[in-house]
């Protein structure tokens, strides 16, 4: 869990290679998004096939722009 949870930037093709098998920072960064649609998705703690089975996997978007708590972020931002 600490890997998924690097501020890492993998190459794209590396990213996209480590993916189809373990849960990568670009891959996990999803679920922290603000988007609902985001949120639901990527739950998986090391390896990604369990999103692949429950249809909750999204990949080949990029970083969310937003991630947090919708609480506890300024409402100004």
């Amino acid at each position: 869990t600490v890997f998924q949870h690097a501020n890492l930037r993998l190459p794209k093709r590396l990213d996209d290679a480590l993916s189809a098998l373990i849960v990568t920072p670009r891959m996990h960064g999803l679920h922290h998004s603000l988007v609902p649609d985001e949120i639901g998705s990527n739950w998986g703690v090391i390896l990604s096939v369990w999103d692949r089975l429950h249809g909750t996997l999204r990949l080949n978007r990029p970083q969310p722009q937003a991630s947090g708590v919708p609480d506890e972020r300024n409402p100004t931002e």
